[in-house]
Parts: C-alpha cells; sequence; structure tokens
C-alpha cells in the first residue's frame, strides 16, 4: 500500500513539475533576455509573449501562477517601471492574458482530448472486439484488419495486408462472392450479409456470417470496404450433426413404419416360395425361378434390417467381444476376396480389452470398411492396413448406464488405403443412405455401418483428401467383462422325433397371404392348424378349448385387438399355453410391449417356416421361461 502510495505521489509531482515549472521556465528565460537586451528590448510584451505561449495549453492554474511569477519579478527586476505603471497594473494585465488564453487553450484541449478519446475507443473496438473486422480497398485488398480476424484465418496482420479477400475465400464461393462485391460497390445493393467459406493458413475450412458495406467519401465515390466477420464452424457443424440426426430420426420413424407392413408382404413372399418348391417335382424347369423369389425376398429383408440399424430401431443384444480375434476371423474370410494387387498390412495385438459388442453386427462393420478399401484402389497397386490399439479418448455415452464399461477407454480400429481419397463434399455425404460414388443399388453401406456403431456407444470417423488414400477410424468402448468365442456355435435343431401329428397350433395372423402359406407349410409338415384373421377371432376359437391347442401363434400387431391383449386373454384362459410372438420388430420391442413376467417364445418376421416348425416342437416338448427368441 505504501509503495503504491509513493508511486502516485511521484507521478503527482512530476505533473506539477512540468506544468507550472514550464510556466516559471518561460517567464524567466524573457526576464533574462529583456534584462541583458533592456536598451534594446521593453520587458513587458517579451513576458507577455512568453507567459501566453508557455500557458497555451497548461491550464489556468499554471496561467495565474505564471502571471504572479511575472508580475513580481518583472518588478524586481526592472524598478524604475514600477512608479510608472504600478505593481497592480502590471498584475492585471497579466492575470487577464493568462485567463484569456487559458480559456481559448482549454476548449483547444477539450477537443483534443475528445478526438483521442474517440479514436482510442475507436481503436480499442477495432482491435478488441470479438468479431473480425477489416477495412479493404475497392481492389479488395486488406488494407486494415483486427487480431479477431487474424485468429479466425490463422494469418498475422502482416501477412493479410499483403492479401486480397479472394486469397482466402473458398474456390465455390468465389463467383457469388465477386458478384456481390460489384453490386456493392456499384451501389446497387447497401450491404451484404452471407454465409460463406474461408480457407485457413492451415488448410482448414471454416464457415463465416460475413457482413459488408461500402464507405464513401462526400461525393459518394467509393472510399474503402468495411466487413465484420464471425466464425460460425462449431455452430454450423452443430447445426449439420442437429440435421443429421433428424435424418436418422425421420429414418427410424420411417423404418418403424414401413417394417411390419413391409416385412408381413416378404413373409408372405418367403413362406409362398417354401410352399410351392415343397410341391415342385425334382428336376421341375420352375424351381430354379422360385428359388430366385425366395433369395431376392430375404435380401429385401436384409436391407430392412439394415434401415433398422442405421436408424437405431434394432435392439440386439451386446455381449464382451474379443475385438482382435473377430477382425482377424474376417480378414482369413475376405483375402480371397480384396484386390490380387492390394498389399494388405495388419497389426492386431493380442490380449486387448474386450468390447461390449454384437459379433454379427462388427463383422458386417469389418467387411464393410474393408470391401470399400477394397474397391477405392480398383485395379491399381496400393496398401490396405489394418490397425487395432487401446486407447484413452473421449467419452463413453453409455458407462453411466452400464456398470461393467470402462469410462474414457475404447478399442480403435483403423481401416487405411493408399487409393484416390475422397472430397470434402463426398466425405459429407458418404454416411447417407444409398450414397454411393461408384453405381447404384449398392444398399445401406457405411450408413448402416454408422447406425450399427452408434448402437454400440462407438463412433465412426474418416480422413480423407484426393489422392492421399482415405482412412475409417471406429471408437468402441471397452469392458471390464471378458470376451467370450466368437466362433458361430450352431444352435441345435428341437428334437425332430417327436410326433408333429400329436401337435395342434392356432395361427393368429393377420396378413391373409401369410396366414394361408404358413398354415399350408405346417399342415404339410404334420401339425393341425387352425386359423384366425385377427384377435376377436382367434380368441373364440380358443375359448372352450383351451386343452386342443399346444401352441399358438400370435402376430404382435393386429387390427382393433392388440396382440398385447390377446396375449393376457389367452393367458387368463390357460396359464401354461405356449405362445410364439412374431413381429417384423426387434426382440427388445416385444419384451416391452409383452414383459418377461409369463413365458413366451419370438421369431421375426420374416422367417423360414423350417425355424418356425423348429420352435413350435421346441416348445411343445420343453417349457420355457420368459423371451427366448429364435430367427
Amino acid at each position: 500500500m505504501a509503495g503504491s502510495l509513493a508511486v502516485v505521489s511521484r507521478s503527482a509531482l512530476k505533473t506539477i513539475v512540468y506544468r507550472y515549472g514550464a510556466v516559471v521556465s518561460s517567464v524567466a528565460v524573457a526576464l533574462g533576455v529583456s534584462f541583458v537586451l533592456r536598451p534594446y528590448v521593453y520587458p513587458r510584451p517579451l513576458v507577455l509573449l512568453a507567459l501566453v505561449l508557455s500557458i497555451w495549453g497548461r491550464g489556468l492554474g499554471p496561467g495565474l501562477v505564471g502571471a504572479g511569477f511575472a508580475t513580481v519579478t518583472v518588478g524586481l527586476a526592472f524598478p524604475q517601471l514600477l512608479p510608472r505603471y504600478g505593481t497592480v497594473s502590471d498584475a492585471a494585465m497579466y492575470i487577464l492574458a493568462a485567463v484569456t488564453f487559458c480559456a481559448f487553450s482549454g476548449t483547444k484541449v477539450r477537443a483534443e482530448a475528445a478526438l483521442r478519446e474517440s479514436e482510442e475507443r475507436f481503436r480499442r473496438v477495432f482491435e478488441e472486439g470479438p468479431l473480425g473486422v477489416a477495412l479493404a480497398g475497392k481492389d479488395y485488398r486488406f488494407l486494415k484488419v483486427n487480431s479477431a480476424l487474424c485468429r479466425i484465418v490463422g494469418y498475422a496482420e502482416a501477412e493479410l495486408t499483403q492479401m486480397s479477400f479472394w486469397d482466402i475465400t473458398h474456390s465455390d464461393d468465389l463467383e457469388v462472392n465477386r458478384e456481390l462485391a460489384g453490386r456493392l460497390f456499384r451501389r446497387e445493393i447497401p450491404s451484404v450479409r452471407l454465409q460463406k467459406r474461408y480457407v485457413r493458413k492451415d488448410g482448414e475450412i471454416i464457415w463465416v456470417n460475413l457482413t459488408a458495406c461500402v464507405i464513401r467519401d462526400a461525393e459518394g465515390l467509393p472510399w474503402y470496404g468495411l466487413a465484420m466477420i464471425e466464425d460460425i464452424t462449431e455452430t454450423k457443424r452443430a447445426q449439420e450433426e442437429a440435421i443429421a440426426r433428424q435424418k436418422l430420426e425421420g429414418l427410424g420413424v420411417l423404418a418403424g413404419g414401413i417394417a411390419h407392413d413391409f416385412n408381413n408382404l416378404l413373409g408372405s413372399i418367403l413362406a409362398t416360395s417354401e410352399v410351392v418348391l415343397s410341391e415342385l417335382p425334382g428336376g421341375s424347369p420352375a424351381y430354379d425361378g422360385v428359388e430366385s423369389i425366395k433369395n431376392v425376398a430375404n435380401r429385401a429383408a436384409e436391407i430392412v434390417c439394415q434401415m433398422m440399424a442405421y436408424a437405431g430401431q434394432e435392439n440386439t443384444v451386446l455381449e464382451p467381444l474379443d475385438l482382435s480375434g473377430l477382425v482377424n476371423e474376417m480378414l482369413q474370410f475376405l483375402k480371397v476376396s480384396i484386390c490380387k494387387r492390394a498389399q494388405l498390412t495388419v497389426d492386431l495385438p493380442p490380449n486387448l480389452p474386450a468390447v461390449r459388442a454384437n459379433a454379427a453386427e462388427i463383422r458386417q462393420v469389418v467387411m464393410n470398411l474393408i470391401t470399400n478399401a477394397s474397391e477405392a484402389l480398383g485395379e491399381k497397386e496400393g496398401v490396405i492396413s489394418v490397425t487395432l490399439a487401446h486407447v484413452r479418448s473421449g467419452s463413453n455415452q453409455f458407462a453411466d448406464s452400464t456398470p461393467n464399461l470402462l469410462q474414457n477407454e475404447h478399442l480403435r480400429l483403423a481401416v487405411s488405403d493408399t487409393g484416390a481419397g475422397m472430397t470434402q463434399e463426398i466425405q459429407a455425404r458418404i454416411f447417407d443412405p444409398f450414397f454411393t460414388t461408384k453405381f447404384t443399388g449398392r444398399g445401406l453401406g457405411l450408413a448402416a455401418v454408422q447406425g450399427i456403431i452408434h448402437n454400440h456407444g462407438g463412433t465412426i470417423n474418416v480422413v480423407s483428401a484426393p489422392g492421399q488414400g482415405s482412412r475409417f477410424e471406429v471408437l468402441l468402448p471397452c469392458t471390464r467383462q471378458p470376451a467370450r468365442d466368437t466362433r458361430d456355435i450352431p444352435v441345435p435343431a428341437a428334437a425332430r422325433a417327436v410326433g408333429s401329428g400329436a401337435a395342434t397350433v392356432l395361427v393368429i395372423e393377420d396378413e391373409e397371404a401369410l396366414r394361408l402359406a404358413v398354415s399350408k407349410m405346417l399342415r404339410k409338415l404334420g401339425f393341425s392348424v387352425a386359423e384366425a384373421s385377427d384377435g376377436p377371432a382367434g380368441l373364440d376359437l380358443f375359448r372352450g378349448n383351451e386343452r386342443k391347442y399346444d401352441a399358438v401363434l400370435l402376430d404382435l400387431t393386429l387390427p382393433g385387438k392388440s396382440g398385447r391383449e390377446v396375449f393376457e386373454e389367452l393367458r387368463r384362459m390357460r396359464p401354461d399355453v405356449k405362445v410364439i410372438i412374431t413381429t417384423a420388430y426387434g426382440h427388445d420391442s416385444v419384451r416391452k410391449a409383452i414383459g418377461e413376467q409369463e413365458p413366451w417364445l419370438f421369431i421375426r418376421k420374416p422367417y423360414r417356416l423350417s425355424d418356425l416348425a423348429d420352435l413350435i416342437r421346441s416348445g411343445c416338448l420343453h417349457k420355457r421361461t420368459g423371451g427366448h427368441a429364435a430367427g
């Protein structure tokens, strides 16, 4: 505190000495000159001139002090003047001069201070404002830029003042920007406000809001351009992510809406084709055609499943998985299908933490990424690299709700190629459904991959540039649980020795073609079948014949009475009846609709009739508990 006061005191003393000392010193010099040249120079005008010049700009206080000093010293230096004019007249003359000139100088000082304050205010607003600000000449070259603009575009001020707006504008925006700038300088429009792209010094493309106008002289001629620039890259990225989420949600609504009806149709096609195939004699010329119909329907069913996965509505079972082993297994399978001129480099360390994943879906991800890398090489020589690493990156969105997940710990699967690479425009669309740069009809591709990874609580990113290849990185959260064997374990079919003829099945299905085909095939397999097209009809058949039926095949989405209501009514009439729920939705959706408090079986549409027959036999042979899934 004492130190601060001392500094203030010294500063105040310097100010006093500067202001008052200058006046006194000027008067003293004038007196000295007058005394030396007293025969030739009259002292009063010279002292008066010195007093006026010295107090100009220093204020009234120093002026009055100078006037008093001049009065006394003139009288002492030139006593012969006092009788003639007197001290009072001298003092009045000097004081009047001091007051007059101080009044004029005060106005000047205030004007200069206001000007300096205004200039400082403008300078600080220009330099310290959060927006980038630039002044540009009629040739659009930068005349003056602030530090915010330098931060936005990554150039130093000295570099920018050697450049023009066009040097940092994205090439795709140049034509439109030039046209708008021309109209602005020609006074066709008062100002310009638009979103555009700049290219930073490091090559990064950023989005900005640009507001520009032209400052004109008194005659209305263009003087210079004024531009204010706001970096909206993060906002733009957030908007794009929001749009992507909306697209995902929209597709989810679409997929959920069409899944049931579309899969009913596919189920009818598959079931009918199986019935026809079973009735065709050996060597029939129609056999291959019907088999082709069946295969096409199966492919269509797979596309629906991909849509559901992309939309996040495919609820799959996630288990601890050895990702290194699974990728290695897939590579052995894919080696024969990748480009023959490609060199495959692999780095899959053993003993990595397990990830919580669905083996079948991760196989689809690996196959899609490696196939894309191979297609990127085409017939040229190149390298496909597949690496796996344990990294700490970001946070797991499911870590709080899934205790066994390790917070911030991931396995990073990277698949890279030395192919042609991708432009920014292509990268922005590669995760769109059905987008391709090769030919149409390729399915959901990377869109389904993105949906699968998202459902696993992971992320997928791509780094690419034309001529520099591409690198896809997938991050999947680790789990504390040990990995389970990923090899396919064949599901044992139920003992077909069970007498089918003893089993009676009630089929409650509103899709007529599917119901007829299923019922016909079950009868061919030896089952007794009763059919109902809706819930009330099915309950009427069941009521009074509760012990007649060994199993009920129940569609979850029925007109009138819902599948859940029919299920509950069946259980009230006979608690131990075997009910097989069928729907186009996933197993978890059925669990939410039906619950786990009662035993039930599940088969997803579209299904193979042989799988349905096995499930019916299994349900008749064994008593199951809540929600066993098939198919």
